[in-house]
């Protein structure tokens, strides 16, 4: 009887959102008799207002604005009218980036302009497959600042170095942790490629070659989620479960300062801290959480700067070689719970302007959850991975999709196990999915 009702209940909901959006389009047409036939396409703050109060969801609504524009600015006081309506925060960053029709005082379209700059790149890359290396790999993978070194994570989930010219192993440090099971940025290479830092039950710094433990750090309970250098090699962040980076003084192992990403509801059992990133100059620390934002920090005040939506959650970020754009990535599902309900929406990348905090672009075609995504050095393109088991190599000036590989996953790991990054070079991408590979870049 309980199941019976609830199905009712349910059906009631269906309709009550159908009469909804029926409403919406009566009224919308009435909207659309009042406005001068030359912007009857283009939707109207009162429009999108109205799509919000009715139930429309983000994506739909979304949908409509980028095939007919829109016939406003999304000024201060726009922005103050759709969160007044409830536009979730995703919508309204979006909206920036939708094309703005204005009428002129003859009734005429005065200017048609996107709020982005429009698509002029004629680039042309592929990638293609240079060398395979048969090894047990997944996840994180990195290759030093001077091409000599790259690393993977093995199916023991310990840190392999390699060395990148005779594409050989050297090193196998054992820093087995449980946490490594999904995504996440677990090791990095020094500026200077001498040391690598893994994450574990401590963080471990080490001596490239020689494989020396040069230093452990206590950083608490908790598993630890991404680690990177400052540019400057002084530094060194981290990013945990319990909704915190913290910065670390590399010579000493001090703690430097701890940065409070949010703080995450009691009843959510997670909430990660899944990347941080320093800026080129070091002065900004960006952190992206499971709360779906990334955030930019001051680093030697601890400051907050700027928010940035990126989905329900967020997993990766990365910074352009000049500083100027900051990559992100997330999950569209609401995975902060024991057990994430997979449905497999597609994830979108984001790029935005790191001193403005202004979307300037959104990427599309991933069908699941993005782990990975890194910058060119000359920061012309974009390489990313996902869930769905594909490596996607973008134009940076324009956001379109040049190519994409298939990379099913072979070494057990369900999620996350597709790892990217650039050589030095920017010739050349590593992958490891089940078997280490390096891609040539041909134009």
């Amino acid at each position: 009887m309980a199941r019976f009702l609830s199905r009712i209940a349910l059906r009631k909901r269906q309709i009550a959102g159908y009469v909804a959006i029926w409403l919406w389009a009566c009224a919308s047409q009435a909207l659309g008799a009042q406005r001068p036939a030359s912007i009857s396409a283009a939707y109207s703050l009162d429009d999108v207002v109205s799509l919000v109060r009715g139930n429309v969801s983000t994506d739909r609504i979304l949908t409509l604005v980028r095939q007919d524009c829109v016939s406003f600015a999304l000024d201060s006081a726009a922005e103050t009218r759709l969160k007044a309506a409830r536009a979730d925060s995703v919508l309204v960053a979006e909206l920036r980036s939708v094309c703005v029709r204005r009428p002129s005082a003859t009734g005429a379209i005065d200017s048609v302009r996107p709020a982005v700059s429009p698509k002029t790149s004629t680039m042309r890359a592929k990638l293609q497959v240079e060398t395979t290396l048969e090894a047990e790999s997944t996840g994180d993978t990195k290759v030093s600042p001077d091409g000599k070194w790259f690393l993977t994570i093995d199916s023991s989930l310990n840190t392999v170095i390699w060395d990148a010219t005779t594409k050989q192993s050297l090193l196998r440090l054992r820093t087995t942790d449980s946490s490594r099971a999904r995504g996440g940025s677990h090791s990095a290479f020094s500026p200077n490629s001498r040391l690598v830092a893994t994450l574990g039950s401590v963080i471990r710094v080490w001596a490239i070659p020689s494989g020396e433990l040069i230093r452990s750090i206590d950083h608490g309970t908790g598993d630890l989620q991404s680690v990177a250098f400052s540019p400057d090699g002084n530094l060194l962040a981290t990013g945990g479960q319990e909704g915190s980076a913290r910065i670390w003084n590399v010579a000493t192992g001090t703690l430097v300062r701890t940065i409070r990403h949010y703080e995450p509801p009691k009843e959510l059992p997670r909430s990660d801290v899944s990347s941080v990133a320093f800026s080129p100059d070091g002065n900004i620390l960006a952190t992206v959480g499971w709360d779906g934002n990334a955030r930019l920090w001051n680093v030697a005040s601890g400051s907050l700067l700027r928010v940035m939506p990126v989905g329900v959650i967020g997993y990766c970020g990365a910074f352009s070689a000049d500083g100027r754009l900051f990559a992100t990535s997330g999950d569209t599902n609401n995975a902060n719970t024991t057990a994430p309900k997979r449905d497999s929406r597609p994830s979108k990348i984001r790029l935005w302007e790191v001193e403005t905090g202004r979307l300037v672009r959104t990427l599309e075609g991933h069908a699941d959850a993005v782990h990975f995504v890194s910058f060119s050095p000359d920061g012309t393109l974009l390489v990313s991975s996902g869930d769905d088991d594909t490596v996607r190599l973008w134009a940076a000036a324009d956001g379109d999709l040049l190519d994409t590989v298939l990379m099913p996953a072979t070494s057990g790991l369900k999620y996350g196990n597709v790892g990217v990054a650039f050589f030095p070079d920017g010739k050349s991408v590593l992958t490891a999915s089940g078997a280490v590979k390096v891609w040539s870049i041909v134009h």
